[in-house]
């Protein structure tokens, strides 16, 4: 009995709501009982210029006179339409949520800062936040309260500036060009009025733009310092188990560190013996053997090796600075990497002088153990 009567009480409420009239969200299409819809509000001063026009016009006899007698009369009656545009749009409170929740972050707020902006395009009424605070969660109420609040004293308050790190505002009354410097009460952060980066030495006594150059060429010459390391990474091995590093520049290609570990000099290989190389004639261009299919040679020249790998190293890198002078904020595209004078960075050849002089620069930059290595 119970059980029917809760049937009966439902199918009642179900068709309660069908026969309730429903109105479409124009965010989201769907059907929307009317007394559940929210609307963008049309602000008061057009609502009175519409009674005004509206209160002149409406049930007016406009009379044609000619030469001072009345000959036709006229009954007027405008529409609202016709005079101006005061439509309000519907919008369901799943959407109103979502706006409100976006709103707590960089998306503009109606004018004023009295509500939400309508997501109607086109449409500059706004959807006040009187009509909705109380959908709302109350953290996202606290926070949207407290956007319009700064909102309302920014519109309020010419010259208003606050702090980018604590959003401590301050009243600025002298221009931005004779003052740069915003010095926060608040944290005690400070920072450029113009280009907003940290106020610190490099800027002090320099323009913005000059900053901004002397920083593009402080990562251009970081990205080169890191092209010259792998590079001597090329060129110089290290043997795994005791660490020490050493450049060959005669002998053949099966080398011993002293402590006893064996490697390849040009693939590197550890731990190898003399049948790790080719022991058949073939083209010295040709990179691995038609009958053993190994690579390395015994007495192959490693500097070719080498200056390949410094070809590939140096193009990656100066593909790398291109991308990031292109890709950084407020920055001009397509800056020329600069030329540099450093042994490291230039194009070598191919001898024993040259390998030396790289390694050389190394010693800069790692303690070098130079050792004796023997060849078997």
């Amino acid at each position: 009995m119970l059980t029917q009567k809760i049937a009966t009480f439902l199918v009642n409420i179900r068709n309660k709501l069908s026969k309730e009239e429903c109105i479409e969200c124009i965010v989201c299409y769907n059907q929307v009982p009317l007394k559940s819809i929210i609307y963008c509000f049309v602000p008061v001063e057009r609502k009175d210029i519409l009674t005004s026009e509206l209160a002149v016009f409406d049930n007016f006899e406009f009379e044609r006179v000619l030469n001072g007698k009345i000959c036709e009369k006229k009954e007027v009656k405008l529409k609202i339409e016709e005079i101006s545009d005061p439509q309000s749009h519907p919008f369901c409170r799943d959407c109103i949520l979502g706006l409100a929740t976006a709103a707590v972050g960089e998306i503009p707020l109606a004018k004023g800062g009295i509500g939400l902006r309508c997501m109607m395009t086109g449409c500059d009424n706004p959807i006040l936040y009187s009509e909705i605070y109380k959908l709302l969660p109350k953290k996202i109420r606290n926070k949207l309260e407290e956007r319009m609040f700064e909102e309302s004293i920014g519109m309020a308050l010419p010259n208003l500036e606050r702090c980018k790190k604590c959003n401590f505002a301050i009243q600025m009354e002298v221009d931005k060009k004779l003052n740069k410097v915003f010095d926060c009460p608040g944290c005690n952060a400070q920072f450029c009025r113009l280009c907003e980066r940290d106020w610190d030495d490099d800027h002090f006594g320099l323009s913005c733009e000059e900053v901004e150059q002397k920083i593009k060429n402080s990562k251009k010459i970081k990205k080169e310092r890191e092209i010259e390391k792998k590079i001597n990474e090329a060129i110089v091995r290290k043997c795994p188990r005791c660490g020490v590093q050493f450049v060959k520049e005669t002998g053949c290609n099966h080398v011993t560190c002293r402590c006893g570990m064996t490697q390849c000099y040009l693939c590197r290989q550890t731990g190898i013996q003399h049948d790790h190389f080719c022991q058949h004639f073939r083209d010295r261009y040709q990179k691995s053997c038609n009958q053993c299919n190994k690579k390395c040679l015994l007495y192959e020249d490693p500097n070719k090796i080498d200056q390949q790998m410094i070809k590939e190293i140096r193009e990656k890198g100066e593909a790398s600075v291109r991308f990031t002078t292109q890709t950084s904020p407020n920055r001009k595209s397509n800056v020329a990497s600069r030329a540099t004078s450093n042994p490291a960075t230039t194009n070598s050849t191919s001898s024993d002088t040259d390998v030396t002089l790289l390694v050389g620069i190394t010693i800069g930059l790692v303690i070098v153990n130079v050792v004796i290595w023997g060849y078997r």
